[in-house]
């Protein structure tokens, strides 16, 4: 009796092993496929990042070119837009473009 017991139990601890396996190999799969939607992510936020930044400059380019008072009805579009302006680039702006 005893030695069907010691069977037994090393045979529960062998199938629990294997579960154990099991279950740190789905874990390990998981984490390498977050890990590859996380770097998707940040190669897309830098591409959303640079394409922010372009339209940025070329409004900057914009309201440049506009300072020579070719049409104010352009200028007054571009100023409502200044609040996504990062300040570093708004320095960059025309004085007659209104912004301080």
């Amino acid at each position: 009796m005893n030695d069907q017991l010691q069977e037994s139990s090393r045979d529960v601890e062998l199938q629990l092993r294997e579960e154990l396996d099991l279950a740190n190999a789905r874990v390990t799969e998981a984490q390498r496929r977050l890990d590859a939607v996380k770097e998707s992510i940040a190669d897309y936020e830098m591409t959303i990042n640079k394409f922010r930044e372009h339209v940025t400059r070329q409004q900057v380019g914009i309201l440049r070119d506009f300072d020579l008072g070719h049409s104010d009805f352009c200028l007054s579009y571009f100023r409502s837009t200044l609040p996504c302006i990062p300040p570093h680039l708004l320095n960059q702006l025309p004085a007659s473009a209104g912004v301080k």
